[in-house]
């Protein structure tokens, strides 16, 4: 597993999250794009398994808050780190408009 799958894996437990949330406060016969972006902007300070801690709001997409470093040993996962602050992460600006990748800004 590379850390491509680590990543993918992080952003799908997210999504979870909010649509149990969404669920949870519409039911799945209300489920509908409002109601899975109220419930996205709701999360706080998640925890994602000691990986990652997100937060969203109307005005933040950064996702990423916090991070922890971990390293597979042995077939166990060792914490290499305590919490840190996760870079911020901002459209690339082009000449002509904003770029469609994001680019690291720091």
């Amino acid at each position: 597993m590379g850390p491509e799958y680590t990543i993918r894996w992080l952003f799908e437990y997210v999504d979870c999250e909010y649509m149990k949330r969404a669920l949870k406060d519409v039911g799945h016969h209300n489920l509908d794009g409002p109601a899975l972006k109220g419930a996205l902007e709701s999360i706080k300070d998640f925890d994602v398994n000691r990986m990652a801690k997100v937060a969203f709001g109307p005005e933040d997409r950064t996702g990423v808050q916090e991070y922890a470093l971990y390293q597979m040993h042995n077939e166990k996962i060792i914490g290499l780190s305590d919490w840190q602050q996760a870079p911020i992460l901002a459209p690339y600006k082009m000449q002509y408009g904003t770029a469609a990748m994001i680019y690291l800004s720091v």
